[in-house]
């Protein structure tokens, strides 16, 4: 999907159905919400930042294994 095929409403509709079925799972323990919308430090932005890049690897990482990639061949990347 190149970035002038990005639906900015649909993508908006998909994070707060994401956000509803959360809060059932979660049993409203807890308040997840939009960073956008939370107070918060300044450091908090790059702790967001680290924590989805990490994500990001992660998943990175499990499609190539999927393809059969192993973690020998990994270590040497």
């Amino acid at each position: 999907m190149s970035l002038l095929e990005f639906d900015d409403y649909r993508f908006q509709q998909q994070v707060n159905a994401s956000l509803v079925r959360i809060k059932q799972i979660l049993d409203l323990n807890r308040s997840p919400t939009y960073a956008a919308d939370v107070t918060h430090c300044y450091d908090d932005k790059y702790l967001l930042a680290e924590l989805a890049t990490n994500v990001v690897v992660e998943a990175y990482l499990n499609s190539l294994r999927k393809i059969g990639i192993s973690n020998e061949i990994l270590k040497q990347v």
